[in-house]
C-alpha cells in the first residue's frame, strides 16, 4: 500500500490486463543492480544532496529577540 501512495496506481497490477502480479525475487547484490541500472540506461549515482534550508521567515522573526524600541 505504500508503493502504491508513492506511485499513485497499484504496482502489483498488471498495467494491460489488471491482472494481480506478485513478486518473485528481490534483486539486492549491488553489482547486479548497477548493471540493470546501466542497462536500462538510468543513473547509478544517487542524486546530490541539496543544502539544507535556513528557517522560514516568520519562524526566524518570532525566533528573533524583539528591537529596543518594539512595544512588548
Amino acid at each position: 500500500m505504500l508503493l502504491a501512495r508513492i506511485h499513485e496506481a497499484f504496482p502489483l497490477t498488471c498495467h494491460f490486463c489488471h491482472a494481480a502480479m506478485r513478486i518473485i525475487a528481490f534483486i539486492n547484490a549491488v553489482r547486479t543492480v548497477r548493471q540493470i541500472l546501466e542497462h536500462q540506461g538510468d543513473p547509478t549515482r544517487p542524486p546530490r544532496l541539496a543544502p539544507a534550508r535556513g528557517p522560514l521567515r516568520w519562524e526566524a522573526a518570532s525566533a528573533s529577540p524583539p528591537a529596543g524600541n518594539a512595544p512588548c
